[in-house]
């Protein structure tokens, strides 16, 4: 399945895991390339730029292929960043608490390398799907689909159904991406409210902060990200936006042209200008608030540009009438995100 995860043509989704995406997903969707992030921190810790390339592209490829140890990607990336990429990671030493959206993901150092729940819990759901996975890829359909549900881990995730189309099989989809795409995605929301759960437990983030705020209400893809930023731009003082032409510091580059453009797409600010919004919030203002916020909208972006082609895939007639394709079955993707963000706040908060 070809799906626009990222800027440039639709390209397959990489699923090394189970219900799990291969790590560069998610720096991709905050704007980073992964490859060239390993090769230029290889290349800053001495080694040499051709061999620093065979290396750099050598991680990528191992951590897109399917594997069968325990949480594979998770793993992986976070042993390779604490010993190969320090340089890296010393990005976020040096943005501060209101830009972790730098290291792409989880923010901080000790998110990657050491984990924290969040983190932990895909990875807890990776160990239990491993054997699953393993099923799977020796052509054990059934078997594999009867392994997930046996899952308790599993249980609050899957709907009725759920596993079905896993079990009935799609011409031209031997891995049953298909089936599996829905519920990572229903797992991807789950850890983003595990991550809201926890920002206030590990940031000292009010207990009324949540990220209702950057939830949509259509289903543009692009619409958190536009709220998140609108966010940044109102609490740094920048409402309307064009008072950036007259309040940002060091704008080199900044015209009216620009402005007037970011004011109909602000998700097109780039980092290096939201960068430097950010040092214009005021004290009171908590930049780790807006922070997560931002880093939420971005994660569920993708999980709107997942949800379109399931839902292609669902009226396309010559596909007969094989089951929902879409988490919980819900026809509209906002009802699903506002619905399941309930449940999932309030599971991870019970069970913390």
């Amino acid at each position: 399945m070809l799906i626009r995860w990222k800027s440039g043509r639709p390209t397959p989704l990489p699923m090394p895991g189970l219900f799990l995406l291969a790590p560069d997903v998610d720096f991709a969707i905050h704007g980073i390339n992964l490859q060239h992030a390993l090769e230029a921190a290889l290349i800053d810790d001495g080694m040499p730029p051709v061999r620093a390339h065979g290396v750099a592209r050598g991680v990528i490829r191992g951590l897109k292929r399917p594997s069968l140890r325990s949480t594979p990607t998770v793993k992986a990336m976070r042993n390779f960043i604490a010993t190969k990429m320090p340089s890296l990671m010393d990005l976020v030493e040096q943005s501060g608490p209101v830009r972790p959206w730098l290291t792409a993901d989880h923010g901080v150092r000790t998110a990657i390398i050491e984990g924290i729940p969040w983190i932990r819990y895909y990875a807890d759901v990776e160990d239990a799907c491993v054997p699953a996975h393993r099923a799977l890829i020796a052509d054990q359909v059934n078997r594999a689909a009867d392994l997930v549900e046996s899952l308790d881990v599993m249980r609050p995730v899957l709907w009725p159904g759920a596993l079905e189309r896993m079990r009935i099989g799609v011409a031209g989809d031997s891995k049953a991406l298909l089936a599996r795409l829905p519920v990572l995605m229903e797992l991807r929301l789950s850890a983003l409210l595990s991550m809201e759960v926890d920002a206030k437990r590990c940031y000292g983030l009010p207990q009324d902060f949540s990220f209702s705020p950057v939830l949509p209400e259509t289903d543009d893809p692009q619409e958190p990200v536009r709220r998140a930023v609108r966010l940044l731009l109102v609490s740094a003082g920048f409402d309307p936006i064009e008072k950036l032409l007259d309040g940002l510091p060091d704008r080199a580059g900044l015209d009216a042209k620009t402005v007037a453009r970011w004011k109909r797409y602000p998700e097109q600010i780039s980092d290096q200008y939201l960068i430097r919004i950010a040092d214009e919030l005021p004290s009171h203002v908590n930049g780790w608030a807006l922070s997560f916020s931002l880093i939420a909208a971005r994660k569920l972006r993708l999980l709107m540009q997942l949800w379109h082609p399931l839902m292609e895939y669902n009226t396309n007639k010559a596909h007969g009438n094989l089951p929902a394709c879409v988490p919980w079955g819900h026809a509209h993707l906002s009802e699903w995100l506002s619905e399941r963000a309930t449940f999932w706040r309030e599971y991870h908060a019970a069970i913390r």
